[in-house]
């Protein structure tokens, strides 16, 4: 594996999420863009000179950064609904800790749904904990897992 990536986990009904990277700011954006590539095809990245953007803040009501994850993408699949669009691409700005709750920063580049319908692949309900997991390995990288329920 590289030093940063993802891949979608083969799971019976649903589909597995896995994202690394140098720190844990990349491993959730490698985890959010596994979640884009279960929503749309590839091919969609051909629109990315079309893209918008939209800023998303994500706090989760713990120090565990699985908590963090599972706001976090519900995020994306909440604001992406709201906004009819489809993701294409992300950047987490920043993730802090205080002593009762994790904080993130992010923006989001996607296309609006009806420039897009072609592309479209397969709609994502909801991160669920099942299966999720963060945390840091010895070769140094932040590894990101979870179950979305399609």
């Amino acid at each position: 594996m590289g030093t940063r990536g993802h891949k979608l986990l083969e799971h019976t009904a649903d589909m597995g999420l896995l994202g690394w990277g140098e720190s844990l700011e990349v491993a959730f954006e490698e985890t959010a863009l596994a979640l884009f590539d279960v929503m749309r095809s590839n091919d969609a990245l051909e629109l990315k000179d079309k893209a918008i953007s939209f800023d998303i803040s994500v706090s989760a009501d713990s120090t565990k950064e699985v908590d963090l994850l599972i706001e976090f993408l519900n995020s994306i699949l909440m604001e992406s609904d709201i906004k009819e669009a489809i993701p294409l691409d992300i950047r987490v700005e920043n993730i802090s800790r205080t002593d009762e709750q994790m904080n993130l920063k992010a923006r989001v580049y996607c296309i609006p749904i009806q420039k897009a319908m072609d592309f479209l692949q397969c709609e994502v309900k909801a991160a669920t904990y099942y299966g999720s997991m963060v945390e840091r390995k010895d070769d140094g990288l932040w590894y990101a897992r979870c179950v979305v329920d399609l």
